[in-house]
């Protein structure tokens, strides 16, 4: 597939959106078969979108805003970045910078340094970096911050690994231990009501006909998501403070093709891979004069991007977040889903589109 040209958009089509109706339109207007085919039905597809241009004076514009519950995946490895980044800036450890070393023995082992955790974890969605961060934090003291903010998000345990326990870690600058902290336990956050999807799912190779419950999973709404990439860039930030140093690594991290950090994920193809506004088939890497700043989510049929997205050329930018259900037999954990026949397409469509939308230039093939 190439980059679409969107010259043929209906010129009515005003040069920004400035209601939820207008976006509704605009969206209707996307010459794409996979975003017209989640439209027909966006309950189905449990689509939703949130659109802002940078340094616009009216509020997100958002396509069904929190109808329902949207697992975020690695999404959530933004909002953790933030954590972390925000206790370097604070300074509640002395002497903790990217480049100290975070070690963990045994089962969950991790030797490495927070920049290259993070760096891994950002670029290239690596679940074993999110897991060492998690510990270092603290089940307890993820979920007290997010409370004290007044966020609505649960970071409930690292993937793969059962709640209730972090390893014993120590934390080194060059060669001086400056913080350690024994086994910690610690409860496993739940929604009260029961979070159901699907008609039956996998535990392991076991088959189970019954809807899955995600109660128990993370919980990061797509909006509150969308609100924190945009205070990540904003500067009179309300949610995180973070310091000039931090504020740096975190952008030009966003921003890293895979190619420039190391990691276990086999070879990647091209630097839009993690890039699903511009995940074209097969794999392209971007257009020189487009900065894209972003972190995409795909789990159980779920699949979601968040980014900023900037016109070098023009200097115009702007900040996208949807996400899509695209499990059409209704059967989680057996991977089969319509990622590749739906899924990828229909946020590629929808990238190019904002694209053309926001900076007035229609990509070329």
């Amino acid at each position: 597939m190439k980059y679409l040209l969107l010259w043929f958009l209906p010129l009515a089509i005003p040069a920004q959106p400035s209601t939820n109706t207008e976006l509704e339109q605009f969206l209707k207007r996307i010459p794409s078969t996979a975003v017209q085919t989640i439209l027909h039905d966006p309950a189905r597809y449990r689509f939703q979108l949130f659109y802002t241009p940078e340094g616009a004076a009216h509020p997100v514009l958002s396509f069904r805003s929190g109808e329902e519950y949207f697992y975020p995946a690695s999404l959530v490895k933004l909002p953790l970045a933030l954590l972390l980044l925000e206790k370097m800036s604070k300074g509640t450890i002395p002497r903790l910078t990217l480049d100290s070393l975070l070690q963990i023995e045994g089962k969950n082992e991790c030797r490495s340094t927070m920049r290259e955790l993070l760096e891994k974890m950002l670029v290239v969605s690596d679940n074993q970096s999110y897991s060492c961060l998690f510990h270092f934090l603290g089940a307890r003291n993820i979920a007290r911050i997010w409370k004290e903010k007044k966020l609505p998000v649960v970071l409930s345990r690292p993937f793969g690994e059962e709640a209730g326990k972090s390893p014993a870690i120590r934390i080194f600058s060059g060669s001086r231990l400056i913080f350690a902290l024994g086994e910690v336990r610690y409860p496993s956050p739940k929604s009260l009501e029961p979070i159901r999807i699907g008609r039956a799912y996998y535990d392991g190779t076991r088959y189970i006909e019954k809807p899955m419950d995600f109660s128990a999973e993370n919980q990061l709404p797509l909006e509150t998501l969308h609100e924190l990439f945009i205070d990540a860039y904003s500067r009179e930030a309300v949610h995180f403070q973070l310091g000039p140093e931090e504020r740096k690594f975190l952008h030009s991290t966003l921003r890293l093709p895979p190619s420039r950090i190391r990691h276990g994920r086999g070879r990647i193809r091209c630097n839009s891979e993690f890039r699903y506004f511009f995940r074209n088939h097969p794999c392209r890497n971007l257009p020189d004069h487009i900065e894209v700043s972003s972190k995409a989510g795909r789990a159980y049929g779920f699949l979601s991007d968040s980014a900023r997205i900037k016109n070098r050329a023009s200097g115009k930018a702007f900040y996208l977040t949807a996400g899509l259900y695209v499990n059409a037999n209704e059967t989680l954990n057996d991977d089969i889903y319509e990622y590749e026949e739906l899924g990828w397409p229909a946020l590629y469509a929808l990238g190019q589109a904002f694209f053309s939308l926001t900076s007035g230039e229609a990509l070329s093939p």
